[in-house]
């Protein structure tokens, strides 16, 4: 469980719309661009502070590689991150309404951020262009699916749908690309 929903919430809109392997490297440039080193330990550094990605312009985190609309976002979580903090013990339930009142914060991006950073045992992303394809090949061998025949294949797992989900992507399985590879 985080302490930190925050900044786990600024890293989970950087994965909108592009696959966490570029979120992720686009975090690591923040951090090491912008972050501070770390106390004890000159190599590390840690994030900058909500007030610092706050005040970043919106052409710094484009030159990040984060579009304009998911700058204004990060920027309004920097602005309130340390009241999102306090809310990391309350219930599920009225947490996702609070989550979901900030602009630019939708379903998909709680529901990441409720399993992935507060272990909430059967939120299941609804939206994801990837996702329902991964779980589908994972459960059924089925090439393509959809968001409802990704829930009917998590039915049995009811309760524990996210446990299921976090298993399938420590397994690194992901259904047969269809098309080209785009090079890059």
């Amino acid at each position: 469980i985080t302490l930190h929903l925050g900044y786990d919430l600024i890293r989970t809109v950087m994965q909108q719309l592009i696959e966490w392997r570029e979120a992720a490297s686009i975090w690591r440039r923040l951090v090491h661009y912008f972050g501070h080193p770390a106390p004890g330990n000159q190599l590390l550094k840690v994030p900058p502070s909500y007030n610092e990605i706050a005040s970043m312009s919106l052409t710094t985190l484009q030159r990040l590689g984060i579009s304009r609309k998911r700058g204004a976002v990060i920027r309004e979580l920097g602005r309130i991150g340390h009241r999102v903090d306090t809310w990391c013990t309350e219930p599920i339930d009225g947490l996702r309404e609070r989550l979901l009142n900030i602009r630019g914060v939708g379903p998909w991006t709680v529901d990441h951020c409720l399993g992935f950073s507060l272990g909430a045992s059967d939120v299941v992303p609804l939206g994801d262009y990837t996702l329902p394809h991964t779980v589908c090949w994972a459960l059924a061998a089925e090439e393509r699916g959809d968001d409802e025949r990704m829930l009917a294949l998590l039915r049995p797992w009811a309760g524990q749908r996210w446990s299921v989900l976090r298993l399938i992507f420590a397994s690194n399985l992901r259904a047969p690309r269809r098309g080209p590879r785009i090079s890059g």
